[in-house]
């Protein structure tokens, strides 16, 4: 029988070494880089099982090379699990499901979209018409306070159970997620 392949996109040195070793002590074939270009020039190589990238790395991001991979016919279907520092919020995008410190999240589709942004860009600003733009595909008739709206919700959903919140409001600008949480 053949080992699985694994290709693990991360550029933390530290966290690549453990990665790899456990999947290795598991079976895996690891084959490592760091970089999104070089990462959809090794898909084509090594052909492999399953993709752990990392959100956030040098050159084509993370969620740029998963969303190249996914217009793929090839890799289209391959698995990829994202890695990401910020906070315990796991995101699984395919399967429409939030997890926080292990534990599932009920999320509506509009707020999915607003963590799913904000997961996308942590510790940048945005003003509530930049995220009516891209949230919500600015919708003439939505007024810039649903964005609140949809925030508080987002908010309780989030830090149920007295978690720390990871969505900053920037008083005058906007919101941000948290990238010290």
């Amino acid at each position: 029988m053949t080992a699985k392949r694994l290709l693990l996109v991360e550029d933390d040195r530290a966290l690549a070494d453990l990665v790899a070793f456990h999947f290795e002590r598991a079976g895996y074939e690891v084959t490592r880089t760091g970089d999104g270009e070089e990462a959809l020039i090794l898909v084509d190589e090594v052909k492999p099982d399953i993709i752990l990238l990392d959100w956030m790395i040098e050159g084509i991001s993370g969620i740029e090379v998963c969303r190249r991979l996914r217009r793929r016919a090839t890799t289209a279907n391959v698995p990829i699990m994202m890695l990401t520092a910020y906070a315990d919020v796991e995101m699984d995008v395919a399967a429409h499901r939030v997890r926080r410190g292990g534990d599932a999240i009920a999320l509506g589709p509009t707020e999915f979209r607003l963590l799913k942004h904000l997961l996308e860009h942590p510790g940048r600003v945005f003003s509530r018409e930049r995220l009516l733009d891209t949230v919500w595909a600015h919708d003439p008739d939505i007024d810039t306070r649903t964005v609140d709206v949809h925030v508080r919700r987002l908010r309780q959903a989030l830090n149920m159970g007295d978690r720390p919140d990871i969505i900053r409001t920037v008083r005058s600008a906007g919101y941000s997620l948290d990238s010290e949480a």
